[in-house]
């Protein structure tokens, strides 16, 4: 029997690699699901209601932190809703999506709605009923935004 050390690898896509020559690949498929921290959805605490908002995390396109007050952050699906929500912090997301990245302080953006950058100004997708959305990207995040482009 073979042991799997646990840092194979640098990234996920070597450690798969690694692990298809150990293990066939359905069992590689459901360990890898069993143990990654993505996730398909989270559960959300609402602002001002409390209630409990079941969220697929592929469906959110922008996050705004800190627009009414610290601690609630701002959803934008796909669909073009728009949820406040309490106690899920930006690091937290970006652990559990793999499709949002870090764009400056306060906001974090899906890949899927970037439509043109040029220099440091992000042109979103008709996330607003057709009319562009435009974000600053700080030069500080700018390496791991280009990053997570180019490999998504």
């Amino acid at each position: 029997m073979n042991t799997i050390q646990p840092t194979l690898a640098d990234n996920d896509t070597e450690t798969m690699q690694v692990l298809e020559n150990i293990c066939s690949k359905s069992d590689v498929a459901r360990a890898y699901t069993l143990f990654s921290k993505r996730k398909d959805y989270a559960i959300f605490t609402e602002a001002g209601t409390g209630s409990r908002l079941k969220i697929y995390i592929s469906d959110i396109m922008l996050v705004n932190a800190g627009i009414a007050e610290k601690e609630h952050i701002e959803l934008v699906l796909e669909n073009g809703e728009k949820h406040t929500v309490i106690n899920y912090p930006l690091n937290t997301l970006l652990e559990v999506a793999s499709k949002l990245v870090q764009v400056n302080k306060n906001q974090l953006v899906s890949i899927d709605a970037v439509n043109e950058i040029r220099h440091n100004l992000i042109t979103l997708k008709g996330l607003f009923k057709n009319k562009p959305a435009y974000i600053c990207l700080h030069p500080d995040f700018l390496s791991s935004f280009r990053e997570k482009l180019f490999y998504r």
